[in-house]
């Protein structure tokens, strides 16, 4: 009975294995499939004259990893960093609003710029598009059409969380 038990364990973790996989390589697909879409989306309707895709940036032993940084000069001076998610949940608002905190402390040379977050993604339960556009992010979300662009209306708006207080 005992081999019989270790055989099941070892199949369960070989399973878990390969759905952690599984779920890295959607991952990947989706960022692929939605990349060039957020970085026309910064460009056209931001106003973003550079981007990066899968960037990161380092300081003193810490990191932060962006999927798409956009950043521009002149007229536009501003930065967005966008998350592009399979299904938008919760944890992803959260995950972009700590990137939005801590984005100054790794690059304090846009200390000066307009500081935007943007979330792209497959699916999105309507009341977590709610409470993105809440928290003043932007979001694309991939309906009939490819992408469908939330922003700004009378009711929300994008926040600039560019709050750098030089110590």
């Amino acid at each position: 009975m005992r081999n019989g038990k270790a055989e099941t364990d070892r199949q369960i973790q070989r399973v878990d294995k390969q759905l952690g996989e599984l779920g890295n390589k959607w991952g990947s697909f989706t960022e692929g499939l939605l990349e060039r879409s957020v970085q026309r989306i910064m460009v056209k309707d931001l106003g973003i004259t550079d981007t990066s895709f899968g960037a990161s940036k380092y300081k003193n032993g810490k990191t932060i990893e962006i999927d798409v940084l956009g950043v521009s000069n002149g007229t536009n001076n501003r930065v967005v960093i966008a998350e592009i998610k399979s299904h938008l949940r919760e944890t992803a608002i959260e995950q972009i609003q700590q990137q939005l905190n801590d984005y100054l402390y790794f690059a304090p040379e846009h200390k000066d710029k307009e500081l935007l977050g943007l979330i792209a993604c497959i699916s999105a339960a309507p009341n977590i598009i709610q409470q993105a556009l809440k928290a003043g992010l932007i979001v694309l979300i991939v309906n009939d059409n490819l992408l469908e662009y939330y922003s700004t209306n009378k009711q929300y708006t994008i926040k600039d969380y560019n709050v750098y207080d030089e110590l």
